[in-house]
């Protein structure tokens, strides 16, 4: 009974595995913005439109927003087509939000 748990639950997990690798990968974009949540992210791009340096700035030493490095291959957590015009990604085990344009080279 209890083999067959555990052939249950290993089975499960590696289903749960695939489901995430499936997602696909991308590449970072150099200075696009990445915020900790959808809301941070939102709230982040307001305040590049109204050209708020001093709130950018607090978003950035509060580490709620980062501006991205280029070129590091991400694993995709919330593929654009499901979210709109932003996805979310994994980087350095942390999920994080970005605008499409902030990935590029998106793989599934």
């Amino acid at each position: 009974m209890k083999q067959r748990f555990f052939q249950a639950l290993s089975a499960g997990l590696l289903l749960a595995v695939m489901g995430v690798a499936q997602a696909g990968t991308a590449v970072t974009v150099e200075g696009k913005p990445a915020c900790q949540t959808y809301e941070w992210l939102i709230d982040y791009l307001s305040l590049l439109a109204n050209e708020d340096a001093d709130q950018l700035q607090a978003y950035q030493d509060e580490n709620k927003c980062q501006a991205l490095e280029g070129g590091k291959t991400v694993p995709i957590m919330t593929p654009p087509g499901k979210s709109g015009s932003v996805v979310q990604f994994s980087l350095d085990g942390a999920a994080l939000w970005s605008v499409i344009e902030g990935l590029t080279g998106y793989q599934e």
